[in-house]
């Protein structure tokens, strides 16, 4: 007796329709890790912090901007063990006017990013934008301070 073949399927965040599945080759650009060092915002940033607070964060999300205008938000406690995206979506960053705003924005059954927004789209205030840091404020007194995800682990010889 011969068994049936394995199939891959691929990831789809909890509680979307099979319309809504996530681009096996955006996921894997996007866990490439790539690192531009521009003021475009784009790469990797986890968020280590709250603006005024000393709140521990113990499993930080992490904010993929793609340079093709897809954006991903990755959590290990909240994700999938093995495909921890929780949120997805598009981005426009507006430097002049300091703005992110995330669009079309597709959010796990169980995902629970630092947004705590559900709507499909949401503008955030950008504080500061540097080569390593990015403060955005998505409440009226909560900014979140990212930091360069490989500066991140590269601090703490990882």
């Amino acid at each position: 007796m011969q068994e049936a073949p394995v199939t891959a399927q691929e990831p789809v965040l909890e509680g979307l329709t099979p319309e809504e599945k996530l681009d096996s080759a955006e996921v894997e650009m996007a866990v490439k890790r790539m690192q531009p060092r521009n003021d475009s915002g784009e790469g990797e940033w986890i968020l280590t912090g709250y603006v005024g607070s000393k709140k521990f964060i113990e499993d930080p999300d992490v904010l993929t901007l793609l340079p093709n205008g897809k954006y991903f938000v990755f959590n290990d406690f909240y994700g999938k063990a093995n495909f921890p995206v929780i949120e997805k979506g598009l981005y426009e960053l507006d430097s002049k006017a300091k703005t992110l705003t995330l669009k079309s924005r597709k959010l796990s059954k169980n995902g629970y990013s630092f947004l705590e927004d559900e709507s499909t789209a949401v503008r955030i205030k950008i504080s500061e934008l540097t080569d390593d840091k990015i403060i955005l404020c998505f409440a009226p007194d909560t900014c979140g301070e990212f930091e360069r995800l490989s500066d991140y682990l590269n601090k703490r010889g990882l």
